[in-house]
């Protein structure tokens, strides 16, 4: 028991002598050593409080301030701004036929057809054709009947220089039989040619045209025009008229002015029937010429208008004059336009123009043309989209 004893004590001894071995080591070439651990204490020191500086108060704070600056340009470089159009649906084009065909009977037995074929396919040149027919077979009354033929061709030709060139020609052939009346009743021994009343219309037409705007806002159109008119007892007539249409626009915008000439010459020659009296057979020979002469002012002061022309001419070689002079104001956006004025002009009467209103003409009438001239005045206007004219 007193072996164990000793023999414990000497291994705490060894233990405690290795301890103070390892935490006292010797650190090499400084000649330094540490008998203890080292803590490191702050020396005593007294606490200094700093006080801030406050800058002064600005006792003009809530005063007029006044400030003297120079007047000057100021020059500033920016690009262009580049103004693109809002993206808009684009309409729907419509189906274009170049070709139409109408056709129809009415009662009584009344027969109508039309055909017409205009080109689409070549940029420039644009051509067509026009065929049509109606007729009365029998009407009511004996020998109520007529017939009525036409062909038309046409064709323009659009020049690199917006220039246009264009032609017509045409053929008419009517008949229409002379009824109201019982030949047989009244004991007229009548063959059926002498009954029915002919007329063959042959006509012709080249003219020339600005098809584009140009820089100078004048439009203008010359015209050739020809036809000859004959019926079925031998009367012809030939009308030879030249035309020209000249149109200036000045200004700009709303207010635009518009400057028109219009000026020919018509030729009508009308060899009818000859006349027999007493015995003596005479010729029907008339030849008339027209020179018309046709200037008017459309002028646009926006609410009031007024076109200022006149028409003179010689007609059959005499001199004449008419006023074409109108004057007008838009009240209200145009729901009331009150307007006045006076035309006059020298009316063309041809064997051709009378026998489309009555086809029973004589074949030999004596033609003058019609002096007129009226005076007018009236209310007209567009209220919620209906249009009304009011004039006497």
């Amino acid at each position: 028991m007193t072996t164990g004893t000793h023999t414990l004590r000497i291994v705490v001894l060894l233990l405690l002598g290795a301890t103070q071995v390892f935490a006292q080591p010797q650190i090499q070439g400084d000649e330094t050593e540490f008998s203890s651990p080292f803590r490191a204490r702050l020396a005593q020191s007294k606490k200094f409080d700093a006080q801030p500086l406050l800058p002064r108060l600005d006792s003009t704070a809530n005063q007029n301030q006044t400030y003297v600056v120079p007047t000057h340009l100021l020059q500033l470089q920016y690009p262009a701004p580049v103004i693109r159009p809002l993206a808009m649906p684009r309409a729907k084009a419509k189906e274009v036929y170049n070709l139409y065909a109408k056709a129809g009977i009415g009662y009584p037995l009344s027969p109508l057809v039309e055909l017409s074929y205009f080109n689409e396919d070549i940029e420039r040149l644009k051509y067509g054709a026009n065929v049509r027919h109606h007729s009365l077979l029998q009407g009511n009354l004996p020998d109520q009947a007529f017939s009525q033929t036409g062909v038309d061709l046409g064709a323009v030709y659009y020049l690199e220089q917006g220039l246009a060139i264009g032609g017509k020609i045409s053929g008419d052939f009517n008949t229409n039989r002379f009824y109201g009346f019982d030949a047989d009743a009244e004991g007229f021994d009548l063959s059926q040619d002498s009954m029915r009343q002919r007329f063959f219309n042959i006509a012709a037409n080249v003219h020339l045209f600005n098809a584009k705007t140009n820089k100078q806002d004048v439009n203008y159109r010359a015209d050739l025009s020809f036809y000859r008119y004959s019926d079925a007892f031998g009367s012809v007539e030939i009308n030879l008229q030249p035309n020209v249409v000249a149109e200036k626009w000045l200004g700009k915008g709303k207010y635009r002015q518009l400057l028109r000439l219009e000026t020919g010459l018509s030729y009508l020659s009308l060899d009818g029937i000859p006349v027999r009296i007493n015995g003596v057979t005479t010729s029907f020979l008339q030849n008339i010429f027209l020179f018309y002469f046709h200037p008017t002012a459309h002028l646009n002061f926006g609410d009031f208008k007024a076109r200022l022309g006149a028409n003179l001419g010689t007609n059959e070689g005499n001199f004449y004059i008419q006023p074409d002079v109108e004057l007008s104001y838009s009240i209200a956006n145009g729901s009331f336009v009150p307007y006045a004025g006076a035309v006059g002009e020298v009316r063309q009467n041809t064997f051709r123009s009378l026998t489309e209103h009555n086809r029973f003409l004589v074949s030999n009438p004596e033609l003058n043309h019609t002096n007129y001239l009226e005076f007018f005045g009236g209310l007209r206007g567009t209220i919620k989209g209906v249009n009304y004219d009011v004039r006497g």
